[in-house]
């Protein structure tokens, strides 16, 4: 593996050390010169081809290819910039770097590529217009670049696999600040820094005509002011297809994402760890919650939702903090909610779109078994603390979280139609406006080891309508007048002392 140093020679550009903004700007014939260079460089094994710092203006993309590594002079030295209209004066609506589709081993790095968003804003939020492709590429890395004014995705990742995006800043893009589709795997996107989405998503790990993407870590990246969601793995994946799997998020910190800070949206054998939240759901639409967890038209299953802090500084919408649904075997633990303006966690069996019917959801609803909300944190948020509304839903359990200062009830279970195996245990509960613990059509059910603390103008601790099977015993400060019951059956309450 050799390196090829490009040094302009023909007056146009200068020495190494100018200063890029006010000397150096290539000529065509040096970016053909590039050009020819990184065929070469690929035709004879690879190598490395290295950029004096300077200014390219191009109007076609830089096309990369095998075992090729393009670095510059460093961020803001090496600068690779679109022209933004071509000679017959309609608008540039190329890529700025490419690769040759099958590529294998690519690298990036230490420049900085500008797409002139601005004197191109009729392709804003073009499906195509992205400044750097990765397409059906198998191994590369991107590694410390800058990537400013993209039209669309400043990075989009196509077909591609076992790959790195990493130690770079993406800058007031278009759309995505990166957009992956169809089939990615095996990739890490790591301590990035995605600052003003104009159009959807920080991060997108895309559901694409039938392909769906595994194995992604997405880890140690800030993301601010996306018009979307900070960071969506998933959309909509159509009733059957194939899930998203092995998704891992962690340690990744969202500043005032407009709708939801983190999404899985048909994801299954995922992690959403130790996120930092701050700012989600602007506008309170469904999807806009700090962490939204969704099933879709499939089941989706064994997610854990762990020791994230999801803070709402906005004060508009109605958003809730975590939001699940279309959920089997969900573990949400550890986590630290404050200021919701909806529900701390809301776990919904919801309604699917046009009365729709599908094969896990055959009465038409995203159902939910088997979730486990364990050690949270839900402080003064607007509705409930943790807000179950299920659809016979099995096999869920409320355990040694703290519910305090929340807008209306504390926990709140109410069920469509009756669910069974609900266990709401080691609860500390204070300071809830209505009742520490609603619950609605439930069977099977026990409310045990709770502490409930003295409310000065709440009537009831517990309310308890049309439930039966139920046991209520070893609750701190809960004695029998204070639980309200209405149509509920076979209901056991053994306090002690």
């Amino acid at each position: 593996m050799g390196t090829i140093v490009v040094v302009f020679v023909n007056g146009k550009g200068s020495s190494p050390a100018a200063n890029t903004e006010s000397k150096c700007l290539a000529s065509e014939e040096d970016i053909q010169n590039l050009q020819e260079k990184i065929s070469t460089t690929s035709e004879n094994g690879g190598g490395t081809v290295t950029l004096e710092p300077c200014r390219y203006v191009v109007t076609e993309p830089i096309l990369l290819k095998s075992n090729v590594h393009l670095k510059g002079s460093g961020i803001d030295k090496t600068i690779i910039e679109l022209k933004p209209e071509l000679e017959d004066g309609t608008k540039n609506d190329n890529k700025i770097i490419e690769t040759e589709s099958g590529s294998t081993d690519i690298t990036i790095s230490e420049l900085t590529v500008d797409g002139n968003k601005n004197d191109r804003k009729s392709l804003i939020n073009d499906p195509h217009a992205h400044s750097i492709d990765i397409v059906h590429v198998d191994g590369f890395l991107i590694d410390r670049i800058k990537i400013v004014d993209s039209a669309s995705a400043s990075i989009m990742l196509y077909n591609s696999r076992n790959g790195v995006v990493r130690n770079s800043e993406i800058k007031d893009s278009g759309s995505n600040g990166i957009l992956a589709l169809q089939e990615t795997k095996n990739v890490s996107i790591t301590d990035n820094v995605i600052d003003h989405t104009e159009h959807q998503n920080g991060i997108f790990i895309s559901y694409q005509q039938g392909h769906a993407s595994s194995d992604i870590v997405i880890e140690n990246n800030t993301v601010t002011d996306a018009a979307d969601f900070g960071i969506e793995v998933g959309h909509i994946v159509p009733d059957g297809q194939e899930q998203h799997r092995n998704i891992q998020v962690m340690n990744n910190k969202i500043v005032r994402a407009t709708n939801s800070g983190i999404a899985f949206r048909t994801v299954s054998d995922g992690v959403i760890q130790d996120n930092v939240i701050q700012g989600y759901g602007k506008n309170g639409t469904y999807g806009g919650d700090g962490i939204f967890v969704e099933g879709g038209f499939n089941t989706s299953g064994n997610v854990d939702v762990l020791d994230n802090e999801v803070i709402q500084t906005f004060q508009s919408g109605d958003a809730n903090a975590i939001y699940v649904t279309g959920m089997d075997g969900t573990r949400v633990e550890g986590n630290t909610v404050e200021d919701s303006r909806g529900n701390g966690i809301f776990v919904q069996a919801s309604v699917l779109p046009d009365q729709m019917k599908t094969t896990d959801f055959t009465e038409g609803r995203r159902v939910f078994d088997r979730i486990e909300v364990k050690n949270n944190t839900f402080k003064n948020n607007l509705k409930n603390g943790i807000h179950f509304q299920g659809d016979q839903s099995d096999g869920n359990v409320i355990e040694q979280n703290t519910v305090t200062g929340n807008g209306e009830h504390g926990i709140q279970i109410a069920n469509l139609n009756a669910g069974n195996g609900f266990r709401i245990e080691g609860n500390d509960i204070t300071g809830n406006k209505q009742t520490g613990i609603s619950v609605y059509k439930q069977g099977d059910f026990q409310i045990i080891a709770n502490a409930f603390h003295k409310e000065a103008k709440q009537e009831y601790k517990v309310s308890l309508v049309e439930v039966s099977q139920s046991l209520i015993e070893h609750n701190t400060s809960l004695q029998e007048e204070d639980i309200y019951q209405e149509s509920a059956q076979v209901v056991t309450i053994n306090q002690g002392s």
